[in-house]
């Protein structure tokens, strides 16, 4: 008799996952000394033990499929085989399946996006427990970077959920979304889909954040406008750019920027004199074929205002002392704009009427030039700023001033030696100096005179001669000049000895004592020494030849020697 061995089946069927109708997939072999002749399987099975109401032929298969088995279900099988003359063999062992139902979920299809799509939202429906109790759902991403883990937003045992998520910007590419159910139990549990997101790239513009309209008023100088938000969109660099709607009003502003920064800044100085209306339109342009461009707009209101009176710039004025009146001319006077005709006043001041009126104007509106009449103050000297001021009666921005100052110079005065010269004695090779002091208005310039001659380069209060020679003895002064003339101090001699040595002559002296006249050169000063050992001298008296020494010491000592030295 041939028997059939069915096993390995309830371990197997344990890890399937089966739907509501499951499937049981039920291993066949035959037992040891089987007749290998077979054609075919024929497996019976029910519901009851030994009552089989269903039977299927399997064919010649290793493994036995069955279909349409329902769910949470105990199944009993037995199986035959066919015989190659067509009969069937004995029954198999009686085994037994218990069928378990996995949870469902209905196939989910493909997704195509665009990059930077924005919030995406997947439905889910079909979903069923199964044979559990409770449906848990998760959805995991092939690829993160591109698109994150969905978010799932499901309530079990509810039929229909929806998965959502965002695709990272600027990015493109494609993911595998897999979303898994599960029900909890130990098998069975699990039901699996999974689609694809495509996300395709497209061209990305330039950003550039809005620009707020300007107000400012005429002639208000170089202005400043902030770009924020630049960004390059799908390209590689931006090139910013910008014009004028008015050029004659607002100039085709200058960009400062720096590509990928994200900040620059635009430049403009409205017209001189000029009001009204341009509008700026900025553009940044990334390089691509498309989608390339931003632009923004602004506006410029310029607004008129009175413009100020000129004036040209006065310069200062220096006079002499007790100068006659002076004119000094008004120039570039005007009212301001090309557009205004006003009278124009002109009006003067001076700081300090000590020294300087305030001076006469003389001026007829709407002449460009006019004068003012300088008159110092008799015997004074100083300083005064003169204001002038033009006013072209506007209520505002009515008024130019100018200043310059005018400077009365004090009389001048001659130079005045305060010291006299003193005649001077030196030896040759050795130095000679004279100096003098002088008051008088500066500057004072000096030079000195030998024997009527100018000495060269002796252009100072103190003239020194170094390594003095004989020739340059005589007579010497120097001459003091300033604007106001010149002064002469007094005659000085230079007196050039070459042997100063002095004699000594006895005279009647004091009792007890000793005195001796000193000749030598007039003028020249001699030291006189004393020594009881003609080793070891002393001076005791210098002194400018010729004149007398008295020694009262001399009772001291048993003799004393005495001698007469020259000072350089």
């Amino acid at each position: 008799m041939k028997v059939l061995s069915l096993y390995g089946m309830v371990q197997l069927v344990m890890f399937l996952a089966l739907p509501a109708l499951a499937t049981v997939s039920i291993p066949l072999a035959w037992t040891p000394g089987v007749d290998p002749n077979i054609t075919g399987y024929k497996i019976y099975y029910g519901l009851a033990s030994g009552v089989y109401t269903n039977s299927v032929d399997v064919g010649n298969v290793t493994n036995a499929t069955i279909t349409g088995l329902s769910g949470n279900t105990t199944y009993y099988f037995a199986a035959t085989a066919y015989n190659a003359d067509g009969t069937l063999s004995d029954f198999s062992n009686e085994s037994t399946v218990d069928v378990m139902t996995p949870p469902t979920m209905n196939a989910l299809g493909s997704l195509s996006i665009n990059e930077n799509a924005g919030l995406q939202t997947v439905n889910l429906t079909g979903l069923g427990l199964g044979t559990g109790q409770t449906l848990s759902l998760t959805a995991v991403s092939s690829n993160p970077a591109l698109i994150p883990d969905p978010a799932v937003n499901y309530t079990s045992p509810a039929a229909t959920g929806t998965l959502s998520f965002t695709p990272a910007i600027n990015a493109y590419g494609s993911a595998t979304i897999t979303v898994t159910g599960n029900n909890g139990q130990a098998r069975s549990n699990l039901v699996t889909q999974t689609f694809t997101v495509s996300v395709a790239p497209v061209y990305q513009p330039p950003t550039l954040n809005a620009l707020g309209n300007l107000s400012i008023n005429e002639n208000a100088g170089l202005q400043t406008v902030n770009l924020t938000g630049l960004s390059l969109g799908t390209g590689q660099a931006l090139n910013i750019t910008a014009v004028s709607s008015n050029p004659g009003l607002i100039p085709i502003p200058a960009v400062n920027y720096t590509s990928p920064a994200a900040v620059g800044t635009l430049s403009f100085s409205p017209a001189t004199n000029s009001s009204g209306t341009a509008t700026i339109t900025v553009t940044a342009n990334n390089g691509l074929s498309q989608s390339n461009l931003i632009t923004r707009t602004f506006t410029v209101n310029v607004a008129a205002v009175n413009q100020p009176p000129t004036l040209n710039p006065i310069g200062n004025l220096t006079l002499n002392f007790n100068s006659a009146a002076q004119i000094v001319d008004l120039t570039g006077i005007s009212s301001g704009g090309p557009d205004q005709v006003q009278t124009l006043a002109i009006t003067a001041t001076s700081s300090n009427l000590k020294v300087v009126a305030s001076p006469t104007v003389s001026y007829t509106s709407p002449k460009t030039g006019g004068t003012l009449t300088i008159q110092p103050i008799a015997n004074t000297n100083g300083i005064s700023t003169i204001t002038v001021t033009v006013n072209n009666g506007g209520k505002s921005n009515n008024i130019i001033t100018r200043s310059f100052t005018v400077t009365i110079l004090a009389q001048v005065i001659k130079p005045v030696v305060l010291n006299p010269l003193t005649n001077c004695y030196v030896l040759v090779s050795n130095s000679a100096t004279f100096s003098v002091q002088a008051a008088g208005l500066a500057p004072l310039s000096y030079q000195w005179i030998h024997n009527s001659t100018n000495v060269p380069g002796a252009t100072g209060s103190i003239l020194t001669l170094n390594n003095v020679t004989a020739s340059q003895a005589g007579k010497y002064y120097v001459t003091v000049s300033n604007s106001a003339g010149n002064t002469n101090s007094s005659v000085a001699a230079l007196v050039v000895v070459s042997t100063p040595a002095a004699t000594l002559s006895a005279t009647a002296g004091a009792t007890g004592g000793f005195s001796f006249a000193v000749n030598g050169v007039s003028g020249y000063q001699y030291a006189v020494q004393t020594s009881s050992d003609l080793v070891h001298w002393t001076s005791v008296q210098t002194n400018a030849a010729p004149f007398s020494f008295v020694d009262s010491t001399t009772n001291q000592f048993s003799q004393h020697f005495y001698r007469t030295v020259s000072l350089p």
